[in-house]
């Protein structure tokens, strides 16, 4: 999951821009809540970001800082606060 603090990112699926993210905005919240899923069902992580990973196609429309939650990162986070899991489902 990233979150955009500055610049612009356009999602893009089968050629098409879908939405624009701009600063304080996030995208990829499907794909970590995904591997979320199927790691805590035992597959392995490079199994569960094969599957996940290019659903769609990010492109930076300008000069960007982006910041990056890996799916590892998020879990050891919701063990920490587990109503994070919930605010991350919502957000996907």
């Amino acid at each position: 999951m990233f979150f955009v603090v500055m610049g612009q990112v356009a999602v893009n699926v089968n050629g098409q821009t879908l939405q624009i993210h701009g600063p304080r905005q996030s995208f990829c919240e499907i794909a970590l809540v995904k591997i979320i899923e199927m790691l805590s069902k035992g597959t392995t992580a490079e199994e569960a970001r094969a599957r996940w990973m290019r659903g769609a196609y990010i492109v930076a429309l300008e000069r960007c800082e982006l910041l990056e939650l890996h799916a590892e990162d998020a879990r050891e986070l919701i063990r920490m606060a587990p109503n994070l899991w919930f605010t991350l489902q919502e957000m996907a």
